[in-house]
């Protein structure tokens, strides 16, 4: 993410796809196969997607999860009255 932010700095590159990147990364999403050739071309290097995903605590997770359950388990309740 680093290397990014220096690309976006230093104007090496297309300013907004390089931040749209950033902050695609910043998410945890995958980059879509020719944004990831795009970065890499710039970059000189291959990208390593293990390096840069948001490490998530085990607990956070679960409880987005069981947020996420209770959601849809309410939306199908008021769906079938």
């Amino acid at each position: 993410l680093t290397k990014i932010q220096k690309l976006v700095s230093s104007g090496n590159g297309d300013t907004g796809r390089l931040q749209f990147i950033l902050e695609f990364l910043k998410q945890g999403k995958t980059l879509y196969r020719s944004d990831q050739q795009y970065l890499e071309s710039k970059l000189g290097q291959k990208i390593n997607y293990a390096d840069i995903a948001p490490k998530q605590d085990s607990n956070e997770t679960i409880e987005t999860l069981k947020s996420q359950v209770t959601w849809a388990n309410q939306k199908i309740t008021i769906t079938r009255n």
